[in-house]
């Protein structure tokens, strides 16, 4: 008799941790990560601080790859507000761009990524630190990611631009 209640309360405790651990995984499994966002366009943008938001940039404009020199990727997003996003490497006094690489953002540092918002906010948002780092570059492509700092011109309000891009002509 003894045996037989040890047995049903050893087995009501594994039924009630079996239970509470599926319950715990379910909730959360059910919530996104913050890092889950991707992007099938030419670049993928979360913008934290001031605005939050994700942003997947589709819209080519402007391409221009010059060796030793510079490079520059200017595209766009048509919604309600339209965005646009200017990403460039310049070569300097003090550092010539190269292509691959890890180049710094900031005042008269080769990196520079500027996010821009045309509609009720008008504002455009220039990196003051961090780096873009080159995976790929040549005269048809420009590859990599980055993560900065930028301060908007108009409102002074900061934000943080993360992302990744893939350009191909």
């Amino acid at each position: 008799m003894k045996t037989k209640r040890i047995f049903q309360l050893i087995m009501i405790v594994i039924g009630a941790m079996t239970l509470s651990m599926s319950t715990s995984c379910d909730k959360e499994d059910d919530e996104p990560e913050e890092d889950d966002f991707t992007c099938s366009g030419i670049m993928g943008v979360q913008v934290t601080g001031f605005i939050e938001k994700d942003l997947c940039f589709d819209k080519y404009i402007s391409y221009m790859y010059k060796v030793d020199e510079r490079v520059d990727l200017y595209i766009g997003q048509n919604s309600a507000t339209t965005y646009s996003f200017d990403l460039s490497v310049t070569s300097n006094d003090d550092v010539t761009f190269t292509g691959v690489g890890e180049y710094n953002c900031g005042e008269k540092m080769p990196g520079f990524a500027e996010l821009r918002v045309h509609g009720d906010n008008n504002d455009f948002y220039k990196s003051q630190s961090g780096t873009i780092k080159v995976t790929k570059s040549d005269a048809n492509s420009f590859e990599g990611s980055f993560n900065v700092k930028a301060k908007g011109f108009n409102n002074g309000k900061t934000v943080t631009l993360k992302g990744t891009f893939k350009y191909k002509k």
